[in-house]
């Protein structure tokens, strides 16, 4: 039987430069599911570009709400559609100033500079009101993640929620690579990102006004995250 796994993501619509620059350069749309060329980079060979987007291309674009999981025994899809759904039209929409690309653990992400309180309080909102779709993470799902350095409060937070980054531990990020130890590397890269998005980013601010459900249909082979619903908030408005 499949047991795919779902996750509440904030993405840009689809329609946006921002959602096609990052569809281009991490080859796939998530919102379509089609691959796409990889946006070409000056001297790097194409096998090495690909792998420097392996991973975020495979959870598709996007900035985490409520990390994936797996529905718990005896709830369905349709009643997490109907949660997201009614989450959704609880929301009053919001733009976000002050994207830039940016560094995170070796990772390389558009982030946010600065604090929003309405951003922190909508990812806040959606672990808490639909937990209860949730299944309980298993003991492997936690000694796994606990072979990762956490603080006695992502620890805290993993047992009670089966992620460690939530609450006062999450930050905003978009990633756009995977984890790139090299320095040289990870320096030209950015440079690369930034030199496509910089102008991107401050000309068009981050409209947060809808809730998206992706899913892993082939969960257990490690498949691709694609949109499978995207809910509109019941007003946009612009943000302090």
């Amino acid at each position: 039987m499949p047991d795919p796994r779902y996750a509440i993501y904030y993405a840009p619509r689809a329609e946006s430069a921002l959602w096609r620059f990052a569809a281009s350069w991490l080859g796939r749309d998530a919102a379509t599911g089609a691959p796409l060329p990889l946006l070409a980079m000056d001297g790097c060979p194409e096998v090495r570009r690909a792998a420097i987007t392996a991973s975020p291309a495979r959870y598709g674009f996007h900035a985490t709400l409520k990390p994936p999981f797996r529905l718990a025994e005896g709830r369905c899809e349709a009643e997490l559609l109907h949660a997201v759904r009614l989450l959704a039209g609880e929301q009053n929409g919001f733009v976000l100033h002050g994207a830039g690309v940016s560094t995170r653990s070796g990772f390389i992400a558009v982030t946010m500079r600065g604090h929003s309180e309405p951003l922190n309080l909508l990812a806040d909102s959606c672990v808490r009101a639909l937990d209860w779709l949730r299944r309980p993470a298993t003991a492997e799902d936690l000694e796994r993640r606990q072979q990762d350095r956490l603080s006695a409060r992502q620890v805290e937070l993993l047992h009670r929620w089966g992620y460690p980054y939530v609450f006062d531990q999450w930050k905003f990020h978009m990633t756009l690579t995977s984890s790139l130890p090299d320095e040289r590397e990870r320096a030209v890269v950015q440079a690369f990102l930034q030199g496509q998005l910089d102008s991107l980013l401050a000309s068009e601010p981050l409209a947060v006004d809808s809730l998206c459900v992706f899913i892993q249909a082939d969960a257990a082979a490690g498949g691709p995250f694609h949109l499978l619903r995207r809910y509109a908030f019941a007003t946009v408005a612009e943000a302090v």
